[in-house]
């Protein structure tokens, strides 16, 4: 909600990715704390996330020699027994996250086995730059019949592990492929894996606040290939994408296809964030609206409860509260009413999307040159590459 200028909420993601100085395998690690309980799960994800970046720079000799369940179970298990540092204001003791780890090892005649493991919904997604698909690698141990609304498992500071971790490995083309790690903020905006190849291969989401998908339903790859084809392959002359009936709207954004083989890191999280962006337009629009008068609803409750303790008159505060306190108490009542009316609006018109915290990271399984030194980054929410 941050790109449409709410400054409500925490955002419940985090991660990091570094490079080892040993063996020059990039690694990295994704965290989603749990929407139930709040701040805390933040703060977990962010200590989950500094425990196993520490843990992957220590051990790189054990990344290429142990089976990545057992690597997994030591991970998730040793990050849920950590302490918060005393020093830290917002403990996160009693917090839970999702998440997911990835590393790489050599392979033979330019091949590269991708290993790693997740628990709860966090994905684990090779991009096969030449074949144009996407597979995700883990899988998800949900509840039967409870869908996205269960996570699937999680860790949790105190708890240790609930739910089963995915180990996995998977060999694929070393030069050829991107490696993305995502939370449930991305994955539940796709109808298909499929889609992945296609947005991020698109030019038209190397830009942010574009106009929104307006369907019911999440794209299909079909309603995606048509809406973002090229306009020297579509016939149009408007640069901005056709609907999907086909037709080109109006607007400036540039419709354009890059080959998938050279499409970046860099370009890839961007692309996939804007896309998320896109879907959830329609409802964060709407959401938004929402907090910002149940906020105003807040702030005059708020004020009304400091004047009625301020230092006046017995006169003087019956007189005035009688004028004040009833105008805020209609302005209080009218709010209400607005929010009554968007909660129904929102019952009768279904929209798209699934607005939540969504943190991309992109990689490749090892850079070109060998790194001097041992580092790695962390991220406090948002999207990284």
């Amino acid at each position: 909600m941050s790109r449409y200028g709410s400054t409500a909420g925490i955002n419940m993601d985090r991660g990091g990715f570094g490079q080892s100085a040993i063996s020059g395998r990039n690694y990295a690690v994704i965290f989603d704390g749990v929407s139930v309980g709040g701040a805390v799960n933040a703060y977990a994800a962010q200590q989950f996330t500094q425990y196993t970046l520490d843990y992957l720079s220590s051990n790189d000799e054990m990344l290429s020699t142990v089976s990545p369940d057992i690597i997994g179970q030591e991970i998730f298990l040793q990050a849920s027994r950590t302490k918060s540092e005393p020093h830290l204001r917002q403990k996160a003791d009693g917090g839970s996250a999702t998440g997911a780890v990835v590393w790489s090892v050599p392979g033979k005649e330019g091949q590269v086995e991708i290993r790693g493991a997740a628990i709860g919904d966090s994905a684990v997604i090779v991009v096969e730059l030449l074949q144009g698909r996407a597979i995700q690698l883990n899988g998800v141990d949900r509840i039967q019949g409870l869908g996205t609304s269960d996570s699937g498992g999680q860790i949790a500071i105190g708890l240790g592990v609930v739910g089963s971790i995915s180990g996995f490995r998977c060999t694929t083309d070393a030069l050829h492929c991107l490696v993305l790690l995502a939370t449930d903020g991305l994955t539940d905006n796709l109808a298909s894996l499929d889609a992945i190849p296609l947005i991020i291969s698109s030019t038209y989401f190397n830009q942010s606040r574009l106009p929104g998908w307006e369907s019911t339903d999440l794209p299909t790859c079909q309603q995606l290939t048509r809406i973002l084809e090229p306009e020297s392959q579509c016939g149009h002359d408007s640069v901005h994408p056709k609907s999907a009936e086909g037709d080109c709207g109006p607007g400036q954004a540039v419709c354009g296809r890059e080959e998938l083989r050279t499409v970046s890191c860099q370009s890839a999280v961007l692309r996939l964030s804007n896309y998320v962006e896109w879907v959830t337009h329609q409802r964060a629009m709407h959401e938004l609206q929402y907090f910002q008068i149940e906020l105003r609803c807040h702030e005059l409750m708020r004020t009304a409860a400091r004047g009625s303790e301020g230092m006046m008159s017995e006169e003087a505060q019956g007189a005035d509260a009688e004028q004040d306190g009833g105008g805020t108490a209609a302005e209080i009542e009218s709010l209400h009413a607005e929010m009554r009316r968007l909660q129904e609006r929102k019952t009768q018109k279904r929209t798209s999307g699934k607005t939540d915290d969504a943190m991309v990271v992109a990689l490749t399984p090892y850079n070109c040159v060998h790194p001097l030194m041992e580092s790695h980054h962390l991220v406090n929410g948002g999207r990284l590459s």
